[in-house]
């Protein structure tokens, strides 16, 4: 963020002051941060005011941004419900119906998203199986993929009631368009 867009009154300073002076004390893990930040409000130093901006994202996810991340971990868990269900389940394996996350360089705030609804929120729980140290990280783009395999679900329609053939459909749409035979 460019330092030149902040601009701090006295009052102001003095507010972000006491806020850093208090959380000194309350969060001695992080105490020596908000020291800094602290040092950098009351004397000034505007040069280093985006250093403030550490820990607020300028970046925002819409209400859609959020819901289509919720409808795909919805398509995930009736992926898996269904899966689980399923009798025969030729052709189709466990790690294909895994939720691989969003990737956090490329996607930073679906994957951040993804793990405030996860962890924090504690919901769609069940994408936490199987995965060491909670990992939600796609490490490659991957948005488009699940658009495209949402866009499937929603035709399908039958949402907690998926046949083994609806869930190799929604599946087919992990390959690009571009790439198929």
């Amino acid at each position: 963020m460019s330092n030149s867009r902040i601009q701090l009154s006295l009052k102001d300073r003095l507010f972000l002051s006491n806020q850093y002076r208090i959380l000194e004390a309350i969060c001695p893990d992080e105490a020596f941060n908000f020291k800094r930040l602290r040092t950098i409000v009351e004397n000034g130093y505007e040069l280093h005011y985006d250093a403030l901006n550490s820990m607020i994202s300028e970046s925002r996810l819409t209400v859609e941004d959020c819901q289509e991340i919720m409808d795909i971990l919805d398509m995930y868990r009736s992926l898996k419900f269904c899966f689980d269900k399923l009798k025969d389940k030729e052709g189709v394996s466990e790690e294909d119906i895994r939720f691989q996350g969003f990737d956090a360089n490329e996607e930073t705030n679906r994957f951040f998203y993804t793990r405030f609804l996860v962890l924090q929120e504690r919901r769609w729980q069940e994408i936490l199986e199987g995965r060491p140290g909670l990992e939600l990280n796609s490490h490659r783009p991957i948005i488009e993929l699940y658009q495209r395999m949402l866009a499937e679900w929603n035709k399908i329609g039958k949402r907690f009631d998926l046949s083994l053939q609806d869930i190799r459909q929604i599946l087919a749409e992990r390959i690009h368009p571009d790439n198929r035979k």
